[in-house]
């Protein structure tokens, strides 16, 4: 992420300043967190449990099958039973489930991987526009409207309401600046061009 040059300390640099900090925030894909309208993911996604998924029986002669055969025949004489029956108990592993189950299984354990990319680049994309907003503000304003804890939404809306002018404001700047630009003239300048460019 590019460092900009704009620094922000008076209400004169905020329309500068916002500009390059909307332009950071959205190459990051975090404006609407900045603006509220989409919350951030304040923790990882938490990892898949195993107990809402079914246990398979197992093949002939595997300990889940031969428990389940004399807990369901007690004289031994078990009549032959499909391996991918489920059966009580929770797997431990994704091969002690139905085929279903572990068809389930695979398919929220790809969605858990994206939501942890997802959360991991998020987190980053914070981390880089908070420093972004620490480098490019001025320290005694940085100091004045930050508090321990504020988001970067927090610190931005405070920062938006302490430095952002008002339309009137900007039309009251914009007819100073003009006013001093007609003021005539004390003296002739040295060289009208440079009078001119600046």
């Amino acid at each position: 992420m590019a460092t900009t040059t704009h620094l922000l300390s008076t209400k004169s640099d905020w329309d500068a300043w916002q500009k390059k900090f909307e332009q950071e925030a959205r190459a990051v894909g975090i404006w609407d967190i900045v603006l509220g309208i989409e919350e951030p993911l304040l923790k990882p996604p938490a990892e898949l449990d195993m107990s809402p998924y079914a246990k398979r029986r197992g093949p002939a002669g595997s300990s889940n099958a031969i428990a389940h055969a004399t807990r369901s025949n007690p004289s031994g004489s078990a009549t032959p039973q499909n391996e991918d029956d489920a059966v009580e108990g929770t797997p431990t592993h994704e091969m002690e489930m139905t085929i279903a189950s572990r068809e389930s299984y695979r398919y929220n354990e790809r969605r858990l991987e994206q939501k942890k990319k997802e959360y991991k680049e998020q987190r980053q994309a914070i981390q880089k526009l908070t420093a972004l907003v620490r480098e490019t503000v001025a320290p005694d304003v940085f100091d004045l409207y930050y508090e321990s804890g504020d988001s970067l939404k927090d610190l931005y809306k405070k920062l938006e309401e302490a430095l952002a002018m008002t339309a009137m404001e900007k039309m009251t700047m914009s007819r100073q600046a003009y006013q001093l630009a007609i003021l005539p003239l004390k003296k002739e300048p040295r060289s009208f061009t440079d009078w001119v460019d600046t």
